[in-house]
């Protein structure tokens, strides 16, 4: 049906009492402008909340990563009969294993750090935050060097009885924060960053200077950052202003002959505006699905196709920070957080009687390849191994990249022989792909090895513990010679 005109049909309807049309197109104006007014705040709010949210997930996953670091059997070990220079060593081997670390340490229980700090990369400013029993701001950040602005994280080392042996140190650079902040906002939002004393950690783009802007603060979850956010000011409102200020300009023209059936013709006018309105309401109630509402007029109908892009780009941006936060950028795998999900999946059909392997995989040597090649070396080792796995893998299968050069794999209804059988297969896929790049062929060529375990929920207490003990039998290949898997009987 071809679209009427909102101002054919408002010359046809003059209202009779031209003081009631202009009491009653003002009221309009001054409602629909209130409600603009408090759907820009509705979105600016949430917005801002979607991003803190994100932020503290950041931190949270590099918060977890040191948590399941500190239960490495080694650490434990090295505080418990290791000497300074041990200690050191680990530390230093360890620095470029995590991604985006900047330093790296272990320290005693009397806060003290074990090695030369400056080597360690650990700064005095860091050291102060060390010996503080309470932490103002958490996480600690500091920009003494403002190329190397960073925070610090810390978590405790203890033994398997439960005692506490010493902290595990790690600071990392706001080039991930900023990194985040730039994927998962649009040009035209600014989102800031800032400590509890008002220092700026991370901006992600630049503000404008045209155009009035709207901001919004909110604390960073289970921190005491606070995330601001700046957005241009939504302009929509002014066009229903414009049309109604014309009805009223045609009202003076025409006269105030025919006030009932104008009733009625603006009657279904609002109505549209309010079905439009409801899809705006929608949007920022997060429940718009799409769908397209049919009005009678041309401009309403411009307003509801507005209101289904704009659905649709939120849409996207939410889809595109749910692949975000799942995969490893390097890679193309599910990254640490993603697979701990599907770990727990995992425990629970294990749970339920069904076998779920778990294997843990390491490149040999891969610390010597980045120190004599080079880290674009490292990178090419890490994305073929993970060419070999979705080479070889299979539908149920998961796998994903723990961090470093550690990569984990999920079996559904694989028997220990197939487990064996598929390591061999990816050792040799591995080969292959190596022989055939430019940049690890020859003497380059890295090797693996490999800890299996099942699911077992009667000795296994948590997902967690399943780990340590895949963990363990990957310390024993290594310590076989490399090149090999290890499992428990």
């Amino acid at each position: 049906m071809e679209p009427l005109s909102l101002s054919k049909v408002t010359k046809r309807f003059v209202a009779v009492v031209f003081a009631f049309i202009v009491l009653m197109t003002w009221l309009i104006v001054y409602l629909l402008d209130h409600h603009s007014s408090n759907y820009e705040q509705r979105v600016l709010e949430a917005n801002a909340k979607t991003y803190a949210a994100v932020i503290s997930k950041e931190i949270d996953s590099y918060n977890h990563f040191l948590i399941n670091i500190s239960r490495r059997r080694e650490l434990v070990d090295l505080l418990l009969i290791g000497d300074e220079d041990d200690i050191m060593d680990w530390t230093l081997e360890h620095n470029g294993y995590l991604p985006h670390n900047l330093g790296l340490a272990l320290v005693s229980k009397d806060k003290q750090i074990f090695g030369d700090p400056i080597a360690q990369r650990v700064g005095s400013s860091c050291v102060a935050d060390l010996l503080k029993d309470n932490h103002e701001h958490w996480p600690p950040f500091h920009a003494d060097i403002r190329e190397l602005a960073h925070f610090d994280l810390t978590v405790p080392v203890t033994d398997f009885g439960g005692e506490k042996l010493g902290l595990l140190f790690a600071s990392f650079t706001v080039d991930t924060l900023v990194r985040a902040l730039k994927h998962m906002s649009p040009e035209d939002h600014v989102i800031e960053l800032f400590t509890a004393n008002n220092m700026l950690i991370a901006r992600s783009n630049k503000r404008g200077n045209v155009g009035e802007f709207l901001e919004y603060a909110v604390p960073v979850p289970d921190t005491t950052w606070e995330l601001r956010l700046t957005i241009p000011k939504f302009e929509a409102h002014n066009y229903f202003s414009l049309i109604l200020i014309a009805s009223l300009v045609l009202a003076l023209i025409l006269g105030v002959s025919i006030l009932l059936l104008f009733g009625r013709s603006m009657s279904g006018v609002l109505a549209e505006i309010d079905m439009v309105t409801k899809q705006f309401q929608y949007i920022a109630d997060g429940t718009f699905k799409g769908y397209s509402v049919e009005t009678r007029y041309k401009e309403t109908r411009r307003i509801g196709q507005l209101a289904e892009r704009i659905s649709s780009m939120l849409h996207k941006q939410q889809e595109d920070l749910k692949l975000l936060s799942a995969t490893d950028e390097l890679t193309g795998l599910n990254n640490r957080r993603k697979f701990m999900d599907e770990l727990d999946r995992a425990w629970f059909m294990a749970d339920r009687g069904v076998s779920v392997g778990l294997v843990l995989i390491d490149i040999d040597h891969f610390k010597q390849l980045n120190d004599s090649e080079g880290h674009k070396a490292g990178d090419v080792a890490l994305q073929l191994l993970a060419q070999a796995l979705k080479k070889e893998q299979r539908k149920t299968d998961v796998f994903a990249r723990l961090g470093g050069d550690e990569f984990v794999g999920l079996f559904i209804d694989a028997d220990p022989k197939g487990l064996h059988d598929w390591f061999e297969r990816l050792q040799q896929t591995y080969m292959e792909l190596q022989a055939d790049n430019d940049v690890l062929s020859g003497d380059h060529i890295c090797s693996i090895s490999a800890g299996a375990a099942y699911i077992d929920t009667e000795i296994d207490i948590d997902p967690d513990s399943v780990i340590q003990r895949v963990d363990k039998q990957l310390y024993e290949a290594k310590q076989l010679g490399r090149d090999c898997i290890r499992s428990t009987k």
